[in-house]
Formats: structure tokens, C-alpha cells, sequence
């Protein structure tokens, strides 16, 4: 799906969801006061690499945590009150300006490295996103990560390190972060659903949880853009399209193409659809199909059409794709796509 990642915040240590393998490796480090100067977090988009990444923070520098062991932040002293407000002095987030991390917000970092910390006890730079810094940028953190203070530490998140510099990536201590199981994420959820105004139907919550791949964060975003209220609509248009009646198909095409995000997001949601479709055909199991909702819509597609109209039509969904990224009309594309996707005539 095109909706866009991001986190759900957790500034609690022990909230943190399904990353425990990193949370370990990490708890071990500072109850041994043998914490690596920089660590990279790898994983997917909204996993919780940001949230982990402040709570580490938040642990390193609460005041009540004794030195010699490790314990999550309080949440209720001073230090700990700042840091999720960001507004600790020694609690530094860079992220992209645009499209790039830029030199002066690099020089920024430098400059901190060059003082002691003013209230915690560390330093922490947390560097969001950080394959989209610029070659500039890039240069000089490697500087600061060659020869880091003693009591700065760094966590820089990325979900594509192959576009980091071998040389950042080589200073760092690698922390894989996995997506979630989707019940994790449907609860995560359901408890954070409650913010959003109106709140989603909690018919959605599974199904968010199962488009967004294990990603808490890319379900949270798709409750938020209306994507899932669309899917059902998007969906009943293309079991109600009969061929017979082709001013009704054209209908439905010009209203696609008004809109080429749209008509990106119809395709996606059907490509997902017709999966779920395959799924009940090959194992007979809706438990696995991520349009919880749509059970009944799955199983009369999936009694009409043999496997190979399946596949042929998700054939037809990525052409139909690769065809929109080049200057073709896509009211032609629309128009050829319902007339393809169409269900076939009872016998």
C-alpha cells in the first residue's frame, strides 16, 4: 500500500513490542557498562526502531536508574519528563531536511561532541532515516563516529543500510529489528486507535495490521488515510462489473482516472484481494487473508474462478501498474483493466 510509515511512539521500555532480541542485546550492554559507542537499527518502516531508540535514551539518562544496572526511565523524573517532551539538552534526533540529512545538521552533532553532556549522563544522537544523508553529511559523521566522546552514544535507524557507507556501517553495532505478528499489531492498535477522531471500526484494526505487513506504524498510517474504507467500495465495484453493460464500465473508468494515486491505490488494494482469494483456494484458510472483513466476498471469488483466472488477472493488475508509470491515458488503462477483472457470467 502507498500510505505513508511511521511510528507509533512507545517511550517506554518495557511497551516496546516484539523487538525483545534487540532490547536484550541493549539491556546487557548497559548492566555491564559495556555499551558500544554507535549502534545501527535495521528493520522494516515502523517496527519501533524510533520508539527504542528514545526509551534507550530515556533509560540511559533517568535519574533514578542506578549506574551500575540497567533499568528502564522512570517516566516521572525530570530527565525522563524531557525526553518526551524532546526537550533535553543532551537528547539530540536528526532527520531528513527534505529529501536529505544535510551538512549543518551534521556540523550540529560535531558541535555537541565537543562539550560534555550538560544534565544526563550521556549524550544520545539519534539519526532517523539515516541513508538519506548526503555525502557531505556522511563524511563528517564518520569523522565523529572515528573518535566518539566517551559519553556520547548514537543510534542510527535505517530500513535500507545497503545505501549507508560501508564505512558507517562498519563502526556500528548491528541491531536487526522483525516485523510484528499481526495480533501484536491489532492490539498495539487497539489501544492507540483512540486518538484518532473518528475512531476506525474495529473490524479495521486486523486488517490494517495484516496490510501493513507487521508494521505498527504503516497500520497506524493506513487507519489514518481512509484506505481501508475505500478497499471495501474498491472491492464491491469490481465483483458488481458486468461486461454486458458497458456504459456502467466506463462509468466506473473515468472516475478511476481522475486520480493516478487513486487508481495506484485500486490496484494495490485488488492485487491484495485476489491474493486472498488464491489463499482460500490453495488451503481453504480465511484465518490467513489479510481482508479479515471480506470473508464472504473472498469465498464467491474464489468459487467462481479456477486458479488460472487468479493468476491471469493478477497478471493483469501489474501490467496495468507498469503501464501507469508511462504517458498512456489512464482512463485507457482503467478501461481496460474492468473489462479484464470482470467476474464471469454465471453459467
Amino acid at each position: 500500500m502507498r500510505a505513508s510509515a511511521k511510528d507509533i511512539l512507545v517511550l517506554q521500555w518495557n511497551d516496546i513490542r516484539g523487538q525483545r532480541r534487540a532490547q536484550d542485546v541493549l539491556e546487557r550492554a548497559i548492566a555491564a557498562d559495556r555499551m558500544h559507542h554507535a549502534y545501527l537499527f535495521v528493520g522494516p518502516l515502523g517496527v519501533g526502531k524510533f520508539s527504542t531508540a528514545l526509551a534507550l535514551a530515556t533509560a540511559l539518562n533517568c535519574l533514578e536508574r542506578p549506574s551500575d544496572a540497567f533499568a528502564a526511565g522512570c517516566g516521572r523524573c525530570s530527565a525522563c519528563r524531557k525526553i518526551e517532551s524532546r526537550q533535553h539538552p543532551d537528547v539530540h534526533t536528526v532527520e531528513p531536511d527534505g529529501q536529505f540529512i544535510k551538512i549543518d545538521q551534521v556540523r550540529a552533532v560535531q558541535k555537541a561532541a565537543s562539550t560534555r553532556p550538560y544534565e544526563g549522563r550521556f549524550q544520545v544522537i539519534i539519526i532517523d532515516r539515516a541513508h538519506q544523508m548526503g555525502d557531505e553529511a556522511a563524511n563528517a559523521i564518520l569523522k565523529t563516529l572515528e573518535e566518539p566522546p566517551v559519553s556520547m552514544r548514537f543510534a542510527l535507524i535505517t530500513d535500507q543500510p545497503n545505501r549507508l557507507l560501508d564505512t558507517i556501517r562498519s563502526r556500528c553495532q548491528v541491531l536487526r529489528f522483525g516485523s510484528l505478528d499481526p495480533d501484536e499489531v491489532t492490539e498495539l492498535l487497539a489501544e492507540k486507535a483512540r486518538s484518532l477522531t473518528p475512531p476506525p471500526e474495529a473490524a479495521f484494526l486486523p486488517v490494517a495490521a495484516r496490510f501493513a505487513e507487521g508494521s505498527p506504524g504503516r497500520a497506524f498510517a493506513l487507519l489514518e488515510s481512509g484506505v481501508l474504507e475505500r478497499r471495501v467500495d474498491v472491492v464491491r465495484q469490481m465483483l458488481a462489473i458486468n461486461p454486458a453493460h458497458p456504459a456502467q464500465l466506463l462509468d466506473v473508468a473515468e472516475a478511476m482516472q481522475k486520480d493516478k494515486q487513486l487508481l495506484f491505490e485500486y490496484l494495490d488494494i485488488l492485487k491484495v484481494f485476489l491474493r486472498d482469494v488464491m489463499l482460500v483456494k490453495t488451503l481453504g484458510d480465511a484465518h490467513r487473508c489479510v481482508n479479515q472483513d471480506l470473508p464472504e466476498q473472498i469465498q464467491a471469488l474464489a468459487n467462481a474462478l479456477t486458479m488460472d483466472d487468479v493468476l491471469g488477472r493478477l497478471d493483469v493488475l501489474d501490467r496495468a501498474s507498469r503501464l501507469l508509470e508511462r504517458p498512456i491515458s489512464p482512463q485507457l488503462i482503467a478501461e481496460d483493466l474492468l473489462l479484464k477483472l470482470a467476474p464471469p457470467s454465471p453459467s
